[in-house]
């Protein structure tokens, strides 16, 4: 077990970069052409639940794969997914403040606010 937790935590020292990047570069304003293509995106409140399971992938792993090879592979990939988009974040680091004030009131806002 020791093991499986030791290969996977090397994603967990590489999730901490995200919350450093804010502190290298700070937000800024969303473009109005986002603003634009926004508008003919229907907004589903129930769509928070497969944005929040990615989160599962940060505890969950090294407790049912016991394959080591599989957890690597696991690892691997979730930095590699995680580093393009801190790559993506550091380059143009637009802030969702004006899209989320937009977000209406649905039995899911506790979960869009604490986006």
């Amino acid at each position: 077990m020791l093991n499986r937790i030791r290969i996977y935590s090397a994603f967990w020292i590489a999730a901490v970069f995200y919350f450093i990047i804010p502190f290298i570069r700070p937000s800024i304003e969303c473009p109005i052409w986002v603003y634009y293509f926004d508008q003919f995106i229907p907004f589903l409140g129930w769509m928070i639940i497969p944005y929040y399971s990615y989160y599962i992938m940060f505890i969950i792993p090294p407790f049912i794969i016991k394959d080591y090879k599989k957890l690597k592979l696991l690892t691997n990939l979730l930095i590699k997914v995680s580093l393009f988009c801190y790559l993506i974040y550091l380059i143009w680091p637009i802030s969702s403040d004006v899209i989320l004030n937009q977000v209406k009131e649905s039995s899911f806002s506790f979960f869009h606010s604490s986006v």
